[in-house]
């Protein structure tokens, strides 16, 4: 009976993931079994070529390679183990576990190498990523950044999808490294290794989603663009519709692939490709499969020499590789007999195809919506008492989801609303908020306007302008009637109403005034003028004059101020203020009674000062008379108007 050395815990990691299972070392071969499905897999010793021991998160794990360019990790040992499996891989198979130094500074910026099987990138010559590349998918290059595109793993919550190196160009390099490095990716990928014959090769094709030319290369099982900086590849499995539509120019075709995984181009995401095919002359192309192996596998459905348009034979030979119908327009018809219809879509311009199943509008983003998901169709702005000549169509999914797509010619209403009703779909014609009036010349006749009817007045029966000569009717003012009264004077009515207290008709000079009611009571303005004040002047501030004697209460502020700051600290002037009147109320008469001293003695300063002060004044009087310059002067009277003077008063008499 043979040793087997079996270690727990240990897990391994592939394409499909990471699995948790138990590894055991046989003589013959190094066997895995997954803990979750209880599978074996088994690594033969005869195949094996290097095994290092790295350091990993949190632990340690082996790297084996092998003959056939195949990596194998397990994780999950320890450090103890590292003596253990190096005598144990010595005796059993003759081989050495070599350590292999893993950078641990977390550094972006190191060196990029290419092996047979696998990208690494190291720091400081220690080992810090690797890369199999059975994990790559796809490899893109632009300007001098090389994306690494990755399998998507479905069964994975969140998984890696690409990964992004910045090779710098060297001036002494007389090749670009970028493009050696990308053609070798290119040559050891899956898809230049696959199996799969190569059926049908197409140069120069052009795709407007994702916008290019490609060579297009169709395999049996997969059909791979090739451009000058972005390579891809579409699965058969991968697609799940295909469609061949009508393109705006009528020399030329769509052709529609959708797919269930996007194809990633930088930060973008596509999952229609979309294809342009001229329409000028026939083709013959010849697939490069025998006649007995197109009979046997696709049952004569493909000919060995096939001609017709190049949209044709591609749809065929679809067809036959995808095992799928292509969709084409059905019985919808526009406003001019087209299958689709020109709108836009947030901005951006597009075809719109109502087709029997579902709507497809082409633009840079495809959009896909079949008839069952929709809840309701609304058509804005479509109203016929509009004058817009296009309007919007609002689809709202049953999950709440909106498309809105605008300027879509008016005509087009009718063929949309009656093809969508056929379909049992609801179709709403909303309202405008804002309706535009019909003009002068769309209106009926009965409600046209004549220009030359009486209503505007006719030429012939306007009376000629007559001049007045009475000076009483012209008005001297703008926005005033001014009437003479019977003593001469004048009297102002604002707003060209005349005041009356009695309610009663008044005559000024012999004449009948308006009769005209003020909706307010008005104000009599008469043309007196009323005299204007005169500013007052400051006193000037005169420097000798004595200072006026302190309060018992202003002294006591004064000598309880500092005490009251150093009792309460940040306090505000005002709350001083505040703070001492309460300690003045507080205060009896004997606490008082030093500072009424202190006035008393201030008061009697006073005194003494402005005697002293005055005597200076009486001596010196130039200084007292421009005092009493200062002094405001009362204005006089104004001199009454000549229309209140009496009539016994001439006004030569004013005059002496």
């Amino acid at each position: 009976m043979t040793d087997v050395v079996e270690i727990f815990n240990v897990s391994k990691n592939d394409l499909k993931g990471i699995h948790n299972g138990q590894l055991s070392f046989d003589n013959n071969c190094i066997v895995f079994n997954d803990g979750k499905t209880g599978k074996k897999e088994n690594l033969s010793v005869q195949k094996i070529d290097c095994v290092y021991w790295m350091r990993r998160l949190i632990n340690f794990g082996i790297k084996i390679t092998t003959l056939d360019k195949i990596t194998v990790k397990y994780d999950g040992f320890i450090d103890k183990d590292f003596d253990m499996l190096s005598s144990m891989l010595d005796k059993k198979y003759n081989l050495k576990l070599k350590k292999k130094d893993t950078s641990i500074k977390g550094w972006n910026c190191g060196k990029f190498e290419l092996n047979d099987d696998s990208a690494e990138f190291y720091v400081d010559n220690k080992h810090a990523l690797d890369i199999p590349l059975e994990f790559v998918s796809h490899v893109n290059k632009m300007k001098n950044e090389l994306t690494l595109e990755f399998h998507k793993n479905t069964d994975l919550g969140a998984c890696l999808s690409e990964i992004r190196f910045c090779l710098s160009k060297n001036d002494d390099d007389e090749n670009d490294r970028l493009e050696q490095v990308y053609d070798k990716i290119n040559n050891t990928l899956h898809i230049d290794k696959s199996t799969s014959q190569l059926l049908l090769e197409i140069p120069d094709v052009q795709v407007s989603t994702p916008r290019g030319r490609y060579d297009m290369k169709i395999h049996l099982d997969f059909m791979h663009f090739h451009g000058k900086s972005i390579n891809y590849k579409l699965s058969f499995s991968n697609i799940t519709r295909m469609f061949l539509l009508p393109h705006n120019n009528e020399k030329r075709k769509y052709f529609v692939i959708g797919v269930n995984s996007p194809v990633k181009l930088g930060q973008m995401r596509y999952y229609y490709v979309v294809l342009v095919f001229m329409m000028e002359e026939e083709e013959s192309i010849t697939l490069d499969l025998s006649e007995d192996a197109l009979s046997s596998q696709f049952n004569d459905s493909l000919t060995k020499v096939m001609e017709g348009y190049m949209f044709d034979i591609i749809g065929r030979i679809m067809m036959a590789l995808v095992q799928k119908k292509i969709t084409v327009p059905g019985s919808f018809n526009s406003s001019v007999n087209s299958k689709f219809i020109n709108c836009s879509y947030k901005a951006t311009v597009g075809l719109f195809y109502p087709l029997e199943r579902a709507f497809i509008f082409i633009t840079k983003q495809v959009i896909f919506v079949r008839y069952e998901e929709i809840s309701i169709i609304k058509f804005v702005r479509a109203s016929t008492d509009t004058l817009t000549k296009y309007f919007d169509l609002n689809i709202i999914t049953k999950a709440g989801v909106s498309y809105s797509f605008g300027g879509i010619n008016k005509y087009d209403k009718s063929p949309l609303e009656e093809f969508w009703e056929g379909k049992h779909i609801k179709v709403v014609l909303e309202q405008d908020k804002f309706k535009i009036k019909p003009t002068y010349a769309e209106s009926s006749e009965d409600e046209s306007i004549n220009m030359n009817t009486a209503e505007f007045g006719d030429e012939t029966s306007d009376s000629s302008f007559e001049y007045h000569s009475d000076s009483s009717d012209i008005r001297e003012e703008y926005e005033s009637e001014v009437y003479n009264t019977s003593d001469g004077s004048n009297v102002v009515y604002s707003d060209a109403s005349v005041r009356s207290d009695d309610k009663s008709d008044k005559e000024i000079d012999g004449e009948a005034s308006p009769e005209i009611q003020p909706k307010k009571k008005r104000k009599l303005i008469e043309s007196q003028e009323k005299p204007k004040k005169l500013k007052k002047t400051k006193k000037p501030v005169d420097k000798d004059r004595p200072k006026r004697p302190c309060t018992s209460y202003i002294y006591f502020v004064n000598d309880k101020r500092q005490e009251i700051k150093n009792k309460y600290e940040n306090i505000s002037v005002i709350d001083v203020s505040r703070k001492a009147g309460e300690m003045w109320k507080q205060c009896t008469n004997s606490d008082k009674e030093k500072y009424v001293e202190m006035a008393a003695k201030d008061k009697a300063r006073y005194i003494a000062d402005m005697k002293i002060y005055n005597d200076k004044m009486k001596d010196n009087p130039a200084k007292n008379d421009k005092q009493d310059s200062f002094k405001t002067k009362s204005p006089k009277k104004a001199i009454q108007s000549q229309e209140n003077i009496s009539d016994d008063i001439s006004l030569s008499s004013i005059d002496d």
